[in-house]
């Protein structure tokens, strides 16, 4: 998920979706994209959703706690130039920290961060797939392949 990851959240309690996954998690402060907000991201084009005082009644992490007991994971690119590491860190671990102690099931929430921009990484995350929609694993690439090395 994008720049617009807390509407697919809201839908969390009402969809039937088996987990959360989020690509550069909670990149702008929610107060920043309120309309009294002054972050870039909403003089945009793109950016068509202004939420009315969002910011004062939940942020990322508040949203996405809405999907417990869904497994959830964010995926942080160090050099995503929408916001500091320490922003998607702060808010990914308050929703580790509900997990823990709501459900006591920190096996459910994690953060993967890789040396990359603003991009779907996509290690970490099937592997978060893998294990939690129970798929079966990647078979080893033949030494006669391509992808083999």
């Amino acid at each position: 998920m994008g720049a617009k990851s807390k509407q697919r959240i809201w839908a969390a309690p009402i969809v039937r979706a088996a987990l959360g996954l989020i690509c550069a998690f909670a990149a702008v402060p929610l107060a920043a994209q309120t309309i009294e907000g002054t972050q870039p991201l909403t003089a945009v084009k793109e950016y068509d959703m202004i939420e009315f005082d969002l910011a004062n009644v939940a942020n990322y992490a508040e949203l996405a706690i809405l999907m417990a007991p869904r497994p959830f994971m964010v995926e942080r690119g160090d050099h995503d130039g929408v916001a500091p590491d320490e922003w998607v860190a702060f808010e990914s671990s308050k929703v580790r920290r509900s997990y823990i102690s709501t459900m006591h099931a920190p096996e459910k929430t994690e953060i993967e961060f890789f040396d990359g921009p603003h991009t779907i990484n996509g290690k970490g995350i099937f592997e978060f797939l893998r294990r939690h929609l129970k798929w079966p694993p990647t078979p080893a690439p033949s030494s006669g392949s391509p992808d083999a090395r």
